[in-house]
């Protein structure tokens, strides 16, 4: 059974002629051990760390161009698809909230209306009940307005 120290040596080796992405992470994951091991004290494994980290910077300079390459095709998709998306919508955003202040604007005279309806009803309905007639007030009940007065006194 070999040792911690060789499975990680080995992996970061394997890591490095291959060209993949060296990281202390990925090295331990590839030994299938655990990246504490990196954390020792001993001069190996502080050799070990420092050579890892190197090749991480030596393999980061190295493809920075390809990833940014890599980033700026990304954001151009993603700028292209946004455009698509507002093209698909092709609404304004200023109108919907124009429309909407209008929609509350009538509500609020629709409010109004209908305060000043059943004030007007109370109105009338205190005027009959004091009046000494007996009277009936017939009422459109989805608009409030007064249909007929029926006197009942005979």
């Amino acid at each position: 059974m070999s040792s911690a120290y060789d499975d990680i040596k080995r992996a970061f080796e394997e890591m490095k002629s291959d060209g993949s992405k060296i990281t202390k992470n990925a090295v331990a994951t590839r030994a299938k051990r655990n990246i504490a091991n990196l954390s020792k004290e001993e001069e190996k494994w502080v050799k070990l760390r420092e050579n890892i980290e190197k090749a991480q910077l030596t393999w980061e300079e190295k493809n920075k161009d390809n990833l940014i390459k890599q980033l700026r095709t990304k954001v151009a998709e993603l700028k292209s698809k946004l455009a698509k998306e507002k093209q698909k919508n092709e609404i304004d955003p200023k109108e919907i909230d124009k429309d909407f202040e209008k929609l509350l604007v009538r509500l609020q005279e629709m409010y109004a209306e209908i305060d000043k309806l059943k004030l007007i009803n109370a109105d009338l309905k205190n005027q009959l009940q004091h009046s000494g007639q007996h009277t009936e007030i017939r009422v459109d009940t989805s608009t409030g307005e007064i249909i007929e007065l029926v006197s009942t006194k005979q």
